[in-house]
């Protein structure tokens, strides 16, 4: 009698829960990696936007304002503008408005110093301004701050300092 090829019910059995063991590994490796890109991805957003807001007060001989403001997704947003009407605060019709954007759903922008605080937060560690400002030289005024960048799992810092310096941690 010719033994017939193939597998036996046990080996397949084994097969399959060497197969859905990998499939677990790779799935949680696979939101680790979104979760990673997504913050990695927003902070590289808010720095460029510093950064430009530099290159943009160099560029035109002006000074050029970058509010922020604490939240998650829609409601972590930034604004860069000229505040022609020098009230520190983006008026509509009167300021010139340069970008604007938000976060990435489940994306929180918030400020290091004061995580749970105010709607527009200052980047500066001694409180006392509301926005970061680039002046024509490419300086800030105000103090060192840092911009935080979270989505629960992973964070990242945009550090900006008086000397114009801007950095990802």
């Amino acid at each position: 009698m010719q033994k017939q090829g193939g597998f036996t019910f046990l080996e397949m059995m084994v097969i399959l829960a060497i197969v859905a063991t990998l499939s677990v590994l790779v799935a949680q490796n696979i939101v680790v990696y979104k979760n990673n890109q997504q913050v990695s991805r927003a902070a590289r957003k808010v720095y460029s936007v510093l950064k430009s807001a530099k290159m943009t007060a160099i560029k035109d001989n002006t000074t050029i304002l970058v509010q922020f403001s604490q939240g998650t997704g829609a409601n972590g947003t930034y604004q860069v503008f000229e505040d022609l009407d020098a009230d520190n605060a983006f008026t509509d019709g009167t300021d010139r408005d340069i970008e604007s954007g938000e976060m990435p759903p489940s994306v929180t922008l918030s400020d290091d110093d004061d995580p749970a605080g105010n709607s527009f937060f200052a980047l500066g560690s001694d409180g006392s301004n509301q926005i970061t400002a680039f002046t024509p030289m490419g300086l800030t005024t105000g103090n060192n701050g840092t911009v935080r960048v979270t989505n629960g799992q992973r964070t990242a810092d945009v550090v900006v300092n008086t000397a114009g310096g801007i950095r990802v941690d």
